[in-house]
């Protein structure tokens, strides 16, 4: 059983965020694919894309669970099987930011893939607001800046294979 599996569950459904870039979708694709698709979780993907440039992810994320995704707007409500802002700097830290102080607790921060450090503050104001991290093992990931950064900043509350999420 991983370390996360033994923490208390807080009440109501988790909130994960999934943040990756440089060779993010592989890893996004390997992590839907192995999580049941009756969780009870809700998924946030946020990936570094260009702002302008029409994006296929939402597609290619849906081959790879029997979950529902859609692409994430403003004011969309979070959805789990039960229930039926781009052009910012660092897109993960603003995103795990807003989780923490909206869901406290049930967030769940996740660093996989990728170069640079966006994700690292995000995950301090998780675990700042009671919440957890969980950051790819830096020799597991396609590329291991962000992984290295959230880990080295201490800011990863578990650090293990994708497999182990």
């Amino acid at each position: 059983m991983s370390d996360i599996a033994q923490h208390p569950r807080p009440q109501g459904r988790l909130l994960v965020g999934l943040g990756a870039s440089a060779g993010g979708l592989e890893v996004l694709q390997r992590f839907l694919s192995l999580m049941p698709s009756d969780s009870g979780m809700s998924f946030l993907v946020i990936q570094h894309l260009a702002p302008t440039t029409p994006s296929l992810l939402t597609e290619i994320l849906a081959r790879s669970t029997g979950m529902r995704v859609v692409e994430a707007s403003h004011g969309a409500p979070l959805l789990t099987r039960y229930e039926g802002e781009r052009g910012h700097s660092l897109p993960i830290d603003a995103c795990f930011a807003s989780m923490a102080e909206h869901h406290g607790t049930r967030a769940v921060g996740v660093i996989l893939s990728g170069t640079g450090a966006d994700g690292t503050a995000g995950c301090r104001a998780i675990l700042d607001h009671g919440g957890r991290t969980l950051v790819q093992w830096p020799e597991e990931a396609t590329y291991s800046g962000m992984p290295d950064s959230a880990i080295q900043a201490g800011n990863a509350s578990h650090v293990m294979s994708v497999e182990q999420m």
